[in-house]
């Protein structure tokens, strides 16, 4: 044996394995609040389960209020979008677009999509 090499020999537990299943005892024992804490933790899937009854709550009330201020801000000063018209704009454009062989630009989508005509 190398003299220059550490004595590791303590460590081996087939020395005294009296002493060895004492040491594993030991930490068994100071692991035991943990592992008890760590057994009567909740699982990921019932902590999620809990949260569904508020999170259904808090849904109701932002599709309340946002019924409630579609209903208030919707008057004659609102424009109503009409899609079928606009699908048939859009449907027009593409069919132009296919038969020119040529890609929309970005400002011939936007005057389609914000009504302004072909």
């Amino acid at each position: 044996m190398d003299p220059s090499r550490l004595n590791l020999s303590l460590l081996d537990p087939s020395v005294d394995e009296d002493r060895w299943e004492r040491l594993i005892a030991s930490i068994g024992e100071r692991a035991e609040p943990i592992l008890a804490r760590h057994r009567a933790a909740v699982s990921p899937l019932l902590l999620l389960s809990t949260w569904v009854r508020p999170a259904l709550a808090a849904a109701a009330v932002i599709a309340l209020v946002c019924t409630l201020a579609v209903r208030a801000f919707d008057g004659p000063g609102i424009a109503q979008f009409d899609a079928e018209p606009a699908a048939e704009r859009i449907g027009d454009l593409t069919t132009k677009w296919i038969t020119d062989d040529r890609t929309p630009t970005t400002e011939e989508i936007l005057t389609v999509l914000e009504g302004e005509g072909l």
